[in-house]
């Protein structure tokens, strides 16, 4: 979500976003249905699609401050293993905002940061993006405008692409702390 925005922010004003995060369930999840307190967690997570609270948004709003108090969002969580999908509308505050600018921004954003942002030119599903190394391939198929302001978009995501980001923030604090020493051994 932050990347997209991000991305698209930079181009274009935006007025407001929500997300929808349709999420392969995960290992906290139940495979099959218990009587537990939270009644929607406590079905079966590979036979159900399950509404669930997301907190995406207010961690992009951390990251992103230009976009505190306009975003919102949930997860549904739904019977697949991998392969997870962002459902992002977007309303700007431009009506000459057109899809096919949208989508080049992406594009352009891919060939800048090819190790955080793909975009897929083929009609894909969720089994196509399992591997996946970006933290987004976002689905230049799937872009449409309703009305004036509005924007939907979707964009990929798997296991595999968070995994990266995590190594990428490892190896930064190893630099990091390599420095630390080395400021040290010279003090």
């Amino acid at each position: 979500m932050a990347l997209v925005l991000r991305v698209l922010g930079d181009r274009f004003p935006i007025e407001l976003a929500t997300m929808t995060s349709v999420h392969a369930y995960t290992s906290d999840q139940s495979l099959q249905d218990y009587a537990g307190a939270d009644y929607r967690r406590s079905r079966s997570g590979a036979e159900n699609i399950i509404p669930n609270t997301s907190e995406a948004p207010r961690w992009v709003e951390r990251v992103l401050p230009a976009f505190a108090g306009k975003l919102s969002g949930y997860a549904l969580n739904v019977p697949v293993q991998k392969g997870s999908l962002l459902d992002l509308t977007i309303v700007f505050r431009s009506a000459d905002v057109t899809v096919e600018q949208v989508n080049a921004a992406m594009t352009d954003a891919a060939e800048r940061e090819p190790d955080l942002i793909g975009v897929a030119r083929d009609p894909i599903v969720s089994s196509d993006v399992i591997g996946c190394g970006q933290s987004v391939l976002f689905d230049l198929h799937a872009t449409m405008k309703a009305g004036k302001h509005m924007m939907k978009t979707l964009s990929w995501h798997e296991s595999r692409g968070h995994a990266n980001r995590i190594l990428d923030v490892l190896e930064r604090y190893s630099v990091l702390d390599a420095n630390a020493l080395e400021t040290e051994r010279t003090s």
